[in-house]
């Protein structure tokens, strides 16, 4: 391995750290650690040597490092929207984490019923109350990116809160059609919500360097 690939590696490193540093954002931490990996594997593989010249297989590894992270962490909205690449916005990300903390809520509410004894609920049922409890804390904790997505989490907080009420209480399963139709609105908001960002993404992929370089037209 060069030393001008030694240079070139340390430096993409540092300076991916440094990014980190300044905006703590997840994909800077990840491309500086790629860079690190790929460094030490090198230097263990070929060695060093005194030439100059960059290797191909190091270049190859900072560019492939540089398109995965990009693509799995997302690069931040400055660089994505002219690059074409790693395309994220807080919309999406508030959105993955929201369903993911809200989509076992659904099955898990539905497979909820009193103990055929008539103590109360079941020790499952009681297990599975307590972890839907703990998912809308969470879901309440997390910060919405705008006003919109504020609203649909506290419709969300309120429509599952009443669920598991309901569950607790000597009518368990009953479900008021004021509940049913909230539950409606919010999930046609949702899905108006998503396919705002994703018009949004999808606009300005298309304005792209990466767009311009394959060959495909603006809208």
């Amino acid at each position: 391995m060069s030393v001008t690939s030694v240079a070139v590696l340390v430096g993409a490193a540092v300076l991916s750290f440094a990014a980190y540093r300044n905006r703590r954002e997840r994909f800077w931490i990840v491309l500086g650690a790629i860079f690190a990996i790929g460094l030490v594997l090198s230097l263990i593989r070929n060695g060093l040597t005194t030439s100059i010249q960059v290797d191909i297989g190091d270049a190859m590894v900072f560019v492939v490092g540089v398109v995965a992270a990009a693509e799995a962490f997302g690069l931040p909205r400055r660089l994505a929207a002219p690059l074409g690449l790693g395309l994220r916005s807080r919309q999406w990300e508030f959105d993955r984490k929201l369903s993911d903390l809200a989509r076992p809520l659904g099955p898990l509410l539905k497979g909820l019923s009193l103990d055929p004894g008539g103590g109360g609920l079941s020790g499952w049922d009681s297990a599975a109350v307590e972890d839907g409890r703990a998912r809308l804390a969470a879901i309440a904790r997390l910060k919405p990116p705008d006003e919109r997505w504020r609203a649909l989490t506290t419709s969300y907080l309120k429509i599952y809160g009443a669920y598991l009420d309901s569950i607790e209480s000597s009518s368990p399963g009953h479900v008021s059609p004021s509940l049913e139709a909230m539950t409606k609105a919010a999930d046609e908001e949702l899905q108006q919500l998503r396919a705002s960002y994703r018009a949004d993404a999808d606009r300005l992929a298309k304005a792209s360097i990466a767009a311009r370089l394959l060959g495909k037209r603006r809208d």
